[in-house]
């Protein structure tokens, strides 16, 4: 778990890494591909890497303390994401070597789906709807500024929840 802004500061860079090394590292015109995408064209090694940078991801997001409807969500997105692109390993047992073939079409659609880069940006944005705190809860209780805070976010003025570090 995160102790410090500076873990927090790393995690969120850990976050941003894995999304652009799974999605974004070439750019050709509007279409990006990373990782992700070229790793999907050779059984196996797609789903283990989807898996991977997925399980990261969420890793990473319980560390940084995001609220569990996101961590959900992500496991949701890279879910979907390894099983539209693990049609091919599936279909093995039952068509051989040409589930191969068969499964292309969703190996292009696993490839173009960008689930780590999205799960990327929605832990990222809960990170940033969030005002994390070094203090536990006990000491920033007696800090002047807590209740002025803690009256905004009830009020609706303030739109982060607090999450203490210490």
């Amino acid at each position: 778990m995160a102790r410090t802004l500076a873990d927090i500061h790393n995690i969120r860079l850990s976050i941003e890494r894995i999304g652009n090394i799974s999605d974004d590292v070439i750019h050709l015109g509007p279409v990006r591909f990373g990782l992700d995408g070229f790793l999907e064209m050779i059984p196996f090694a797609g789903e283990i890497y989807s898996l991977s940078a997925g399980a990261l991801l969420v890793i990473e997001g319980i560390r940084a303390r995001v609220p569990l409807t996101t961590l959900i969500g992500v496991v949701f997105l890279i879910g979907l994401r390894t099983l539209i692109g693990s049609v091919d390993v599936l279909a093995i047992p039952v068509a051989g070597p040409l589930a191969v073939v068969l499964g292309a079409p969703t190996n292009l659609i696993a490839a173009g789906f960008r689930a780590h880069r999205t799960s990327a940006n929605m832990l990222i944005k809960a990170m940033d709807d969030t005002y994390y705190s070094e203090l536990s809860h006990a000491e920033a209780r007696r800090q002047p500024d807590y209740e002025t805070l803690v009256a905004n976010i009830r009020s609706g003025a303030e739109r982060r929840r607090i999450v203490f570090l210490g």
